[in-house]
């Protein structure tokens, strides 16, 4: 074998490696087994009912396809900032500054060597289809301190549940 070919073998092994280490991260994100409401847990119990007010301009609401032959949409997830992207995204909307967003429940999703914990909320007078959830996942810029929300994307106006 010449260097050149050794090289070449080289970058394919380096190639293979890359690949096999995307294909490793992307299971490990996955989504596994059945969501748990944990609504009625300490501390969570405490923000059911608890009312927000976006005070972010860079808020936005994704449509999450839940199956991709028939484009059924699954949810909708809050996210700041720069967001998502990908083929499973149906839509991307802004979020306007001063939308209510009201805590209905809370719940834990269990992925593969984490678990991911999201409320179920509402976002009165909108114009989102009232039959999909909307998610709010405690990840991507939505967290604050504990179990409350990030203060600088919503601001709590409301303690009564």
């Amino acid at each position: 074998m010449n260097e050149r070919s050794a090289g070449m073998t080289g970058a394919r092994l380096s190639g293979l490696a890359c690949l096999s280490l995307i294909v490793a991260i992307e299971a490990c994100s996955c989504r596994q087994g059945p969501h748990e409401e944990i609504s009625s847990t300490r501390p969570y119990a405490d923000l059911i009912g608890a009312e927000y007010q976006v005070i972010a301009e860079d808020l936005y609401a994704y449509g999450i396809q839940e199956s991709r032959p028939n484009k059924t949409i699954g949810w909708i997830t809050l996210i700041p900032g720069v967001g998502i992207a990908g083929r499973d995204i149906a839509f991307r909307r802004h979020v306007p500054k001063g939308q209510i967003v009201r805590v209905v429940s809370a719940w834990r999703e269990p992925i593969l060597f984490q678990t991911g914990l999201y409320y179920r909320v509402t976002l009165p007078e909108s114009d989102f289809p009232p039959d999909i959830p909307i998610h709010l996942e405690l990840a991507r810029g939505n967290e604050g301190a504990g179990v409350d929300l990030n203060p600088k994307i919503y601001q709590r106006i409301s303690r009564d549940k």
